[in-house]
């Protein structure tokens, strides 16, 4: 991805060439900035000049740094439609997911350039909350072409560059993808925010029309048609059923009397997800998938088996442990690695992954990390979608990875909506005791005036269940439980009654 370079007086490395990046090129030869998701090992090496050594043995240290990349919206900055000299304006930026959980970026600097982004002198803030846009005061300095904006992560690596723009008092306006790419998958319609900037006192009606290139039949309408301040209009693009696979530009460009302004929208239309077929050479498989209900032991009949007639239903906002065993063919590590497709875009994307871990020497073993907890988003789009279970030799597999020492299995999830969990929240108490146990514990629940069944099941570290059944809930429920010849460790705890659940913790002494 990058090249090694020669030593600088400089502490800082910018990856690419910062030289490269002011000219617009962040794949330039040698090096290539990673458009998808992705996971980056670094290795940082210092050594010495073998100085005092009369055999000239030199010494060396060296640090590793893992970067992970988020397949999602990149971090831009929207470059201004000019600014004037003095003034205080608006800086916007897309800020994608860079703030939320997986990177949790929540503050940024703000620096400004007169010479094209070559050294950026003026520091118009720092440490500003990174949600996107921010008033900043413009200095007195004569007006120029060569203005530039970088935002950079103040509790991170990454940053962006504005395009070049001028300082000068001219109104005018700007155009910004504030969704960024879109993906359709067995569904008609997508739509895009598109934000109109203004600076100086724009005041012209700008109206937007749409091209698609390659060429689409699809249909591109604007709510609303026209703006003359800043403003949305939202962008519905639709008749997508049936349309041939690949990559598309949508380019709206806003026309006012003075002014054309363009942007583009990048759509991408997929057929399915991708094909993963593994090679049969070798008996590495997969043997054992547990998640939820899915409960499927298998051999290897191919490199690839649709067990998507396999199913089970999870809910929002619960986690739910799963259990993978592997089959390593002999005296041989490999390693399980799981996909679900919680938006439905029939992409596996970083954030969708899940490291099972792996086994080394095994016929029908767990991988390492089984049992993992793997939570539903709040976010998951209701209705099924795919699951898919790759074990591979010696390394992590891709998810759309083919002829490669492993098997794929897929699985079908059904997403159902968010359990309610205002009825145990009401209860008066939720209780577990004693805990730590030797295996035997009391369930007390009171006042909770509930009349439902309360299931009750304890599954191990693995994800396997210990123990399942039910009970007639009263409204002061009090039940022992006891687990029969478990061994010592972490157990976790599950109550529900269908509508509300409750997880706890359980240890086995």
């Amino acid at each position: 991805m990058y090249r090694s370079i020669l030593p600088t007086a400089s502490p800082d490395r910018y990856m690419p060439s910062y030289s490269d990046v002011v000219a617009g090129n962040l794949t330039p030869t040698w090096e290539v900035t990673p458009a998808v998701a992705r996971t980056m090992n670094f290795s940082f090496i210092v050594r010495d000049n073998a100085s005092g050594f009369a055999n000239g043995i030199g010494q060396t240290d060296a640090d590793l740094m893992v970067v992970n990349v988020v397949g999602n919206q990149p971090f831009t900055v929207v470059t201004p439609p000019a600014w004037g000299s003095g003034s205080n304006q608006t800086l916007t930026w897309n800020v994608g997911t860079t703030s939320g959980a997986t990177i949790n970026c929540q503050s940024v600097n703000i620096k400004f350039s007169t010479d094209g982004g070559l050294t950026f002198p003026t520091v118009l803030a720092s440490g500003v909350p990174n949600d996107g846009t921010e008033v900043v005061a413009i200095p007195a300095i004569a007006d120029t072409n060569n203005a530039r904006v970088m935002v950079e992560a103040a509790d991170n690596i990454f940053y962006a560059l504005s395009d070049v723009f001028p300082i000068n008092n001219t109104p005018s306006f700007v155009l910004n993808d504030s969704t960024g790419a879109q993906i359709a998958c067995g569904i008609d319609s997508v739509s895009y925010d598109v934000d109109m900037i203004t600076v100086n006192g724009f005041s012209e009606t700008t109206n937007f029309t749409a091209t698609i290139n390659p060429a689409l039949a699809a249909t591109v309408t604007f709510s609303p048609s026209s703006l003359n301040t800043n403003g949305t209009t939202v962008v519905d693009v639709s008749g997508l059923t049936g349309a041939t696979a690949g990559d598309y530009t949508i380019t709206v460009t806003g026309t006012s009397a003075s002014q054309t302004k363009a942007v583009d929208l990048p759509l991408s239309i997929v057929d399915g997800l991708c094909a993963s077929v593994a090679n049969t050479s070798y008996q590495t498989s997969t043997t054992l998938v547990q998640y939820v209900s899915i409960d499927n032991a298998s051999g290897k009949p191919s490199g690839y088996s649709d067990y998507t007639a396999i199913s089970t239903d999870v809910n929002r906002g619960v986690s739910y442990p799963m259990t993978i065993n592997q089959n390593t063919d002999g005296n041989y590590t490999c390693i399980t690695s799981v996909w679900i497709d919680w938006n439905q875009n029939c992409v596996f994307e970083a954030s969708e992954a899940y490291d099972l871990g792996s086994a080394t020497n095994v016929a029908d073993g767990p991988s390492g990390n089984s049992g993992m907890m793997v939570m539903v988003p709040n976010d998951a789009v209701i209705g099924t979608t795919t699951m898919r279970v790759t074990t591979k030799y010696a390394s992590a597999s891709d998810s759309c990875e083919n002829s490669h020492d492993a098997e794929v299995e897929d699985y079908t999830v059904n997403v159902m909506a968010a359990l309610s969990v205002s009825e145990f929240e009401n209860t008066g108490n939720f209780n577990v005791y004693p805990n730590p146990n030797n295996g035997e514990f009391v369930i007390e629940m009171t006042n909770n005036n509930l009349d439902k069944t309360l299931n009750v099941v304890v599954y191990d570290v693995r994800g396997r269940r210990v123990y399942d059944s039910s009970f007639v809930n009263s409204n002061d429920f009090n039940q022992t439980i006891k687990l029969n010849d478990v061994e010592a460790g972490l157990y976790l705890l599950n109550v529900t009654d269908g509508n509300a659940t409750m997880t706890k913790k359980l240890i086995i002494k």
